[in-house]
């Protein structure tokens, strides 16, 4: 990090925008996919901050607090018609839709890695 000028971080800046972005849509298909609606501006407002949250060195991989944050930050501005029943409310709609969303990330970097780690040279794990 010492050597890394400004040029860097705005470098890496620019090339993670692709997948936030991503990340941002989906959740906002997600979300519709369990018969919800968020505004996307709530998501492409409060995402990031939810991104910064989970990556404070709290808990492992910002589990738990990453989906505390989504549900403080998202789930005043769901809404679905099966919170009218009393079945469901806002609150444990977001937190399932958060847990859906982390397991899947991990699910994926789990099949990537795996996928990758097969095809490093031996030579970088040799003494």
């Amino acid at each position: 990090f010492e050597k890394a000028k400004l040029f860097d971080y705005l470098k890496v800046l620019l090339l993670r925008t692709p997948i936030h972005f991503t990340i941002m849509l989906s959740f906002y298909v997600v979300a519709q996919t369990f018969g919800a609606y968020i505004p996307f501006a709530q998501i492409l407002g409060n995402i990031p901050i939810v991104f910064f949250i989970g990556s404070l060195p709290l808990t492992p991989g910002g589990l738990g607090t990453s989906n505390l944050a989504m549900v403080e930050l998202l789930s005043p501005h769901l809404s679905s018609p099966i919170f009218l029943t009393g079945e469901l409310s806002a609150q444990e709609m977001m937190f399932t839709i958060t847990l859906l969303w982390m397991f899947t990330n991990y699910f994926f970097k789990f099949l990537i890695g795996t996928f990758f780690l097969r095809r490093v040279s031996k030579e970088l794990f040799s003494a």
